[in-house]
């Protein structure tokens, strides 16, 4: 395989990206968004190939945040997050972008009127509504809280069975806590 020039990159810290492909992949809008035109994430974001000096690896990038390197010319910490202020992820106009840790995201976000979803996290699954399940609720929760022998002695089942039932009930009934 031949060896890739580099050239035409642009060292942007421990990355090079090159500036003039990005810029080939850009299409201006009327409304001051600079859209993507090439790969893309499959959530909607602008991916960018480039090279990360340290190990020389080739690496993909979202294009908000190469856009916004270009604009600091500087390599971004993990820690920093871009935001989109057009609420449009394959913009990547620099005057679009805002830099900012997590909770200026959120207040962003939630200022949007979006909602944070980082606080659905810890919720436990939902309950399906309407569909059959072995076991009452009441059932369930003696099996969580109990041994095998108790399980078997209670619902006279073999402590094969218990044991059976035990693993569904702490494994398979998530949603209920």
């Amino acid at each position: 395989m031949a060896k890739k020039d580099l050239s035409k990159f642009t060292r942007l810290g421990n990355y090079l990206f090159n500036m003039e492909a990005f810029l080939d992949k850009c299409d201006e809008q009327p409304n001051g968004c600079i859209l993507w035109t090439g790969g893309r994430h499959r959530q909607g974001y602008s991916m960018v190939c480039g090279y990360r000096i340290s190990d020389n690896k080739r690496i993909m990038q979202v294009g908000h945040r190469v856009s916004m390197m270009f604009k600091l010319n500087r390599e971004l910490a993990r820690e920093e997050y871009i935001i989109h202020t057009c609420d449009n992820p394959l913009c990547v106009a620099p005057a679009h972008l805002l830099l900012g840790d997590s909770f200026k995201r959120a207040e962003v976000m939630m200022s949007k009127g979006h909602t944070w979803h980082y606080h659905k996290k810890n919720l436990p699954p939902k309950k399906q509504l309407g569909r059959e399940y072995k076991w009452t609720e009441e059932q369930i929760r003696y099996a969580r809280e109990n041994s095998t022998r108790h399980i078997a002695t209670r619902f006279n089942i073999s402590r094969v069975q218990a044991g059976k039932m035990r693993y569904e009930c702490r494994k398979c009934y998530k949603w209920l806590v």
